[in-house]
């Protein structure tokens, strides 16, 4: 997390900025779409497949948050998480759980903190579903370009679009529960 700063006599005697958002890029993706010009590392669509990787990049990033100035007394907690990639979906929902934990003891998280979390269909089922809502997930960016196959073969899209219908119809199901 890096806080830009002024170097004037007058900015400097003023106390360091406090994030009040934090993104956190998550870079792994089943492949790369031909659309996509993100740092993504691809890690393939065999299951578990982004497990190993997101473990050693987490480990760096609780590495970063460490590293990070935290929070100031009496500057206000985060009010946005927001985990972008690649496709976060991909990062097993317990490392994601330790990255809010670890943003929450650095900086605080605001009551009502929404903590987005982008998702490709196919990477996720209710189970997984439940687990990310569980480790404070708030709300979702669904990454559906498009409900025809055609297109979404086009654009490189690792899913279908009856992979689409169904990470739509969970995340109602989830919704209303």
């Amino acid at each position: 997390l890096v806080v830009a700063m002024s170097t004037t006599s007058a900015a400097a005697a003023m106390p360091p900025a406090t994030p009040r958002a934090a993104y956190v890029h998550l870079p792994f993706c089943r492949r790369r779409c031909f659309y996509c010009d993100f740092p993504i590392s691809v890690v393939g669509s065999k299951p578990g497949a982004a497990d190993a990787a997101a473990e050693r990049y987490c480990a760096l990033l609780h590495r970063e948050i460490a590293a990070s100035p935290s929070r100031q007394p009496g500057a206000p907690p985060l009010a946005s998480l927001y985990f972008g990639g690649g496709t976060p979906s991909l990062t097993p929902p317990p490392l994601l759980a330790g990255l809010v934990d670890g943003l929450r003891d650095a900086y605080g998280l605001a009551d009502g903190c929404e903590v987005t979390l982008e998702m490709d269909p196919g990477t996720f089922d209710v189970a997984r579903l439940r687990a990310f809502l569980e480790a404070g997930v708030t709300r979702v960016s669904l990454g559906v370009q498009s409900f025809d196959d055609k297109l979404l073969t086009s654009a490189g899209r690792s899913h279908d679009a009856a992979e689409a219908r169904a990470a739509v119809e969970l995340l109602m199901q989830a919704q209303s529960s």
